[in-house]
């Protein structure tokens, strides 16, 4: 598989349109997906720069650190999301 090829198009398509929310969000599920938490982070970061209460970037860096097994970082996502009564 291309994986490595098919991340780079992302991030290419991303650096030419920055403040594209969607191609971000898109980014950091497919990161996800493929156990990519690191990256998922820094995408779910760069949506959260354009859109500081992105709740879909709160719960892509909240899965992220929680399917990395890193609980204590993935609890402060969790609980912003809680107290926004977020669906994601």
């Amino acid at each position: 598989y291309a994986i490595d090829a098919e991340l780079a198009r992302l991030g290419d398509g991303i650096a030419a349109r920055p403040d594209d929310l969607r191609s971000i969000h898109s980014a950091c599920r497919a990161c996800l997906l493929l156990a990519e938490f690191q990256r998922a982070i820094r995408f779910a970061d760069d949506a959260l720069a354009l859109r500081p209460d992105d709740e879909l970037a709160l719960a892509c860096k909240c899965l992220a650190y929680g399917m990395d097994r890193d609980l204590e970082q993935a609890l402060p996502y969790a609980r912003r999301l809680e107290a926004m009564d977020s669906r994601h």
